[in-house]
């Protein structure tokens, strides 16, 4: 599987690769929704199988980035990943494209079944 994470937060990205370190999965790091906005319109829309998008950035958010990212046709399975649990702001990740939302702190158990229900709604 080929994920894209996008989060300003090193030690999130140094986790989730520990994470992902046995299990034969790609992980590419990006840093800013901006970032991943002109990653994606160089590399092909639709090159990966899971993009992982903080809602808290620098620049675009997460939100503005998914926003974004649909409007460009990207189809890719996005799994929101933020510590922002307000009221509506689920509601808001769903409406502009998330595909799933995740808490942070996550466990890697939490994080593998988000993407095992996001896999098996794509297949």
């Amino acid at each position: 599987m080929r994920i894209l994470m996008v989060d300003d937060t090193k030690s999130v990205h140094a986790f989730v690769a520990m994470l992902f370190s046995e299990s034969g999965h790609e992980l590419t790091h990006l840093y800013s929704g901006n970032e991943a906005l002109t990653y994606l319109a160089n590399e092909g829309k639709n090159v990966y199988d899971l993009i992982l998008m903080d809602w808290e950035m620098p620049g675009l958010s997460g939100v503005e980035t998914i926003k974004e990212l649909r409007s460009m046709k990207v189809e890719i399975p996005i799994l929101m990943i933020t510590t922002r649990k307000g009221d509506g702001d689920m509601e808001t990740a769903f409406k502009n494209g998330a595909s799933a939302y995740l808490l942070k702190p996550f466990t890697k158990e939490a994080l593998l079944q988000k993407i095992f229900e996001i896999t098996m709604k794509a297949a």
